[in-house]
């Protein structure tokens, strides 16, 4: 100012901050890959208070697809600062495709409420055998003559099937070819096995 002899007043700021939490989540992303249809897979995040009072949390949900669950669930527990707790979630897939998710995590956190923890898995493909037909029924073939059916094995999952061999059980009038088997069938593919009956006396087989 242009007072004479105090052109400069300092004044002396004093302040206390209030005690606060403050939630920190590791990590903000679970990515669980790949993961077969009938198996399922666990991770874990970790819930840390860097604050300075006690962290109070809610109820934790999960949005959006239910392939993914808590498992491990700290819903209403009370983190004292510096301390953390964990939240395990389970991916089990069910169909094909990738599948993402949201855990939404509220809190007393004063300015990061609520946090979000995402998730994110895809079904592994996985071959899948089929014959048509499963049953191959001859009728009546008279002795010393033959007769030739097909069987068509089809892979209908959505990875190559790696058939290691084929084999006959039961009586020995029966008799197959197939040129392409053992081998590779891929996905939406199909080998054809010619099935050959030559009955060699009058018995049932």
């Amino acid at each position: 100012s242009d007072d004479p002899d105090e052109p400069t007043v300092i004044v002396d700021l004093l302040g206390d901050p209030a005690p606060a939490p403050d939630i920190d989540l590791v990590p903000t992303t679970l990515n669980f890959g790949q993961v077969m249809v009938g198996a399922s897979q666990t991770m874990t995040a970790t819930i840390y208070n860097v604050g300075t009072d006690d962290l109070d949390l809610g109820a934790l949900s999960v949005i959006g697809t239910s392939e993914f669950t808590i498992t491990s669930d700290p819903s209403y527990a009370t983190v004292a600062p510096g301390a953390n707790v964990t939240v395990d979630v389970t991916y089990a897939p069910t169909g094909p495709g990738a599948d993402a998710a949201t855990v939404e995590i509220p809190s007393n956190d004063p300015d990061e409420n609520p946090v979000y923890l995402s998730l994110n898995g895809e079904e592994l493909p996985v071959p899948d055998i089929d014959a048509d037909p499963w049953q191959v029924d001859f009728g009546d073939v008279d002795v010393g003559l033959s007769s030739t059916l097909t069987v068509s094995i089809r892979n209908v999952g959505g990875a190559t099937l790696n058939v290691s061999g084929l084999s006959l059980a039961g009586s020995t009038d029966f008799s197959y070819h197939c040129g392409q088997l053992p081998g590779a069938i891929q996905p939406g593919g199909s080998v054809t096995v010619y099935v050959t009956y030559a009955p060699t006396d009058q018995a049932y087989d």
